[in-house]
């Protein structure tokens, strides 16, 4: 492979991921903007507590939070696993959320109701996550356009 070719397949790995985030970022800030108006029913947590990759300790973002919660939409029971949509919290915040999430274990849960199976317990944009995700997203972009671009100029 030439170094040309190769510098091209890098910029299209990069622009690509960097495509995808901003795609899936913004399809995940759509959703929590809809949520807003969706309407509620009673849940019950079922299960809320930190998941460790296993790879790292705890307190260094490597946790997620494993959340689950069921309802029912016209006599239709579902479970749920959805906090919020793009919900990339730091660490003390994910411990505040399954802390609340543990101390009050009925809350409202948020559905779509032209698909009931999607649902979120907190609607609205998490604005710290739709900043640094997009910034990743751009960053990536933006390196493959310029790699891409300096890969293809003519000699």
């Amino acid at each position: 492979m030439t170094r040309r070719a190769a510098l091209a397949l890098f910029a299209l790995f990069f622009g690509g991921f960097g495509a995808y985030a901003l795609i899936d970022l913004g399809a995940s800030a759509y959703y929590a903007e809809r949520a807003r108006t969706w309407p509620t029913v009673a849940g019950l947590i079922t299960e809320a507590r930190l998941r460790s990759n296993g790879r790292r300790g705890p307190g260094n973002g490597a946790s997620h939070m494993a959340i689950a919660y069921t309802y029912e939409v016209d006599g239709v029971a579902f479970v749920g696993d959805r906090y919020q949509f793009a919900d990339n919290y730091f660490y003390a915040r994910k411990q505040e959320v399954i802390l609340s999430l543990n101390g009050e274990p009925r809350r409202d849960v948020y559905f779509d109701p032209s698909n009931p199976a999607r649902s979120v317990l907190r609607p609205g944009v998490n604005l710290i996550s739709l900043l640094v995700g997009g910034a990743a997203g751009l960053l990536f972009l933006s390196i493959g356009a310029i790699v891409g671009a300096w890969a293809l100029r003519k000699r």
